[in-house]
């Protein structure tokens, strides 16, 4: 009752510089590798911030650039509402996020912005991503959680191998 998502077709495989001194065996692992990163889940996070300072902003960013999961595959939008006393603040925090290789933006609201407006900026970033989560700044996030939660989808699936009669010993007419 699954599909595993890393099959690919012979289209697929296209010639790359690394892959010409490769044998066999090291060609099919070079392969799989590239297969495992395309199927990597992304994750867009939404952390809203109505506070006036950054502290809580700088607890929730440092508790997401502490995760165990691959930075390039996560992209931030931080949506602050209202009045700011330091915008500096909030521009090195997105900077530091960008420096540590996270996807980051920072969308100014006004504070009578609609609540649905906000989101829809906010939601609208990220929508590329296979998962998307909101937070208010304060909140903070294991380490290991977005790893598990890919380690789900994509690893703990049942492993079933198949082969096409095409695959094995070529076209049968």
């Amino acid at each position: 009752d699954r599909v595993c998502n890393l099959h690919r077709t012979e289209d697929w495989l296209h010639y790359d510089e690394d892959f010409e001194q490769a044998t066999l065996f090291k060609k099919d692992d070079l392969y799989l590798t590239k297969a495992y990163n395309e199927i990597k889940t992304t994750f867009g996070i939404v952390i809203y911030d109505s506070e006036e300072t950054h502290e809580k902003l700088e607890q929730t960013a440092s508790s997401i650039a502490d995760t165990t999961y691959d930075k390039t595959k996560i992209n931030i939008i931080i949506s602050a509402t209202g009045h700011k006393k330091s915008m500096y603040e909030y521009l090195r925090i997105v900077e530091s996020l960008k420096a540590d290789g996270f996807n980051v933006e920072l969308i100014i609201n006004s504070g009578f912005s609609p609540k649905t407006l906000i989101d829809f900026e906010a939601f609208n970033r990220c929508a590329n991503c296979d998962y998307l989560a909101a937070c208010d700044s304060g909140a903070t996030i294991a380490t290991g959680t977005l790893f598990r939660i890919e380690e789900t989808l994509n690893g703990n699936l049942e492993k079933v191998i198949t082969f096409s009669q095409n695959s094995l010993f070529g076209r049968v007419d």
